[in-house]
């Protein structure tokens, strides 16, 4: 009877432990989140000690710590989690951020290569990886953001990176990547400084593919590179009139008809939201959106004030239908 009633006390004493392990944690995520960093690790370190070996307040600590700018004790704390069976993709990203922090790239790369062992999609580790290497100035770079698309499609660092690795290079057929690959990007992050950034670079790969002079004749790249290049060769007659938001529109109108009319066989849900946007009639506003409010800021507004309605109701149609590439869409 004494044991039974020592053991129920000692079973409260632990839940009762648990749930205080719990309220801390919840505290210091709080402070972690208003980025007030030496509350968030005061509280985190409690809660780590009232709950040792809880993998998600021990990854908190580390990112106060990081946050914080204390490497050598963010450091400390992640490192002690990769090893662990229940180490998860971004322990191994953490590790390999801090490190490249501190300047340690060979580490930083050792962390991403350990964590793509044992999660070979995760879209997150690619992009890092092949940031690192980029920064070492190893142009295989573009192996680890290729391979992140093609496993892991719906994550959009891939797809900046790539985007400005193609728009780079002086092949003439990259820039069919720059305009592709960066036009998935801006649908998966529609409204950060990169967007703009890349709508930029969309813009310029439009027309840095008209004003190539060779680029139609040759009968270079791959299948969908063929297709893509013959479909837009059709409307370089519209180009006469300069590459601007409306011949734009003109010019990628055509083309989307021609695509399902040609070379349907190439799957792909940029293409397919385009086609819907056409059905819906926010093909416009998506092209205003897309090239006009980067090129002249000034006329964009005043299309979106004289068009209202039609630009709400792009909006309102982009917010809610969340566009996710599919898979087994990968041409590269």
């Amino acid at each position: 009877m004494k044991k039974f009633i020592f053991t129920g006390i000692l079973f409260i004493h632990f839940t009762s432990f648990a749930q205080d392990a719990a309220a801390l944690y919840q505290t210091g995520k709080s402070f972690l989140q208003q980025g007030d960093y030496d509350n968030a690790i005061l509280v985190l370190k409690r809660a780590c000690a009232a709950a040792p070996s809880t993998l998600e307040y021990e990854k908190d600590l580390a990112n106060a710590y990081y946050y914080k700018g204390d490497l050598d004790n963010a450091k400390t704390t992640i490192e002690s989690l990769v090893n662990r069976e229940d180490a998860d993709a971004y322990i191994y990203l953490m590790a390999g951020n801090i490190s490249r922090s501190k300047t340690d790239p060979k580490t930083a790369e050792k962390f991403y290569k350990k964590g793509l062992k044992k999660f070979p999609d995760n879209g997150m580790l690619y992009d890092a990886y092949g940031q690192i290497l980029w920064v070492q100035k190893d142009y295989s770079a573009i192996k680890q953001w290729e391979k992140g698309i093609e496993l892991d499609p719906g994550f959009p660092g891939n797809y900046y990176n790539a985007t400005i690795y193609y728009y780079l290079t002086k092949d003439a057929h990259d820039k069919i990547w720059s305009a592709y690959y960066g036009e998935i990007f801006v649908n998966l992050e529609s409204y950060s400084n990169r967007t703009l950034e890349i709508k930029s670079i969309i813009l310029d790969s439009y027309k840095k593919l008209f004003l190539e002079e060779n680029f139609f004749k040759t009968k270079t790249g791959n299948k969908f590179e063929q297709a893509f290049k013959e479909s837009l060769e059709k409307q370089s007659a519209v180009v006469s009139a300069g590459i601007k938001t409306e011949t734009l529109i003109q010019i990628r109108t055509l083309f989307i008809l021609d695509w399902y009319y040609t070379s349907g066989k190439f799957k792909s849900s940029l293409f397919e939201k385009q086609q819907q946007l056409l059905k819906e009639g926010f093909f416009e506003a998506y092209n205003y959106w897309l090239f006009e409010s980067v090129t002249n800021l000034a006329s964009f507004e005043n299309w979106t004030v004289l068009h209202k309605n039609e630009y709400d109701g792009f909006v309102k149609y982009n917010q809610n239908r969340i566009f996710k590439p599919g898979e087994q869409q990968y041409f590269k």
